[in-house]
């Protein structure tokens, strides 16, 4: 299961960078969140708009070398969506319900209803984020900006 862990978050990368290409460039901003410097790099402006608001009394100048980097899109305004999962998933999301994938060195947690993903590669500290349009998502909400990922409504 490692390997087709490796692959699919390979696969997943690629598919950022196909995002920053047809989303209208590369975004990075930086923060001091947890305890760690976090880099979060976007595929152009649409989704950094709602996200990083909630994030700004922690932003950080000059982080050199991010202890987690995360690459985050949404498919609505790039229309690049990731790879097949390599995990089975369909009772969870026919039942709405919040799914989870984890070994020692990666983590994927999806939403409901097909709605946004995150992953997390512990051993290189590389994330992903991906919003998908889902009913019940406000767009607007940037008090709790990971909220659509977990809820169902």
């Amino acid at each position: 299961m490692p390997e087709t862990c490796k692959t699919f978050f390979a696969a997943a990368q690629e598919r950022f960078h196909e995002a920053v290409r047809s989303g209208g460039g590369l975004l990075e901003r930086d923060f001091h969140i947890g305890g760690l410097g976090v880099r979060l790099r976007f595929a152009g402006e649409a989704l950094a708009t709602h996200l990083t608001p909630a994030f700004e009394h922690l932003a950080l100048e000059g982080l050199k070398r991010p202890e987690l980097d995360i690459q985050l899109w949404d498919r609505e305004s790039t229309g690049i969506d990731l790879p097949a999962l390599p995990w089975p998933v369909a009772d969870s999301l026919n039942r709405g319900q919040v799914w989870r994938f984890e070994n020692d060195s990666f983590s994927v947690l999806g939403g409901p209803a097909g709605g946004s993903l995150s992953g997390l590669d512990r051993s290189s500290g590389q994330g992903f984020f991906l919003s998908r349009p889902s009913a019940g998502c406000n767009r607007t909400t940037t008090d709790r900006p990971f909220s659509c990922s977990c809820s169902a409504d």
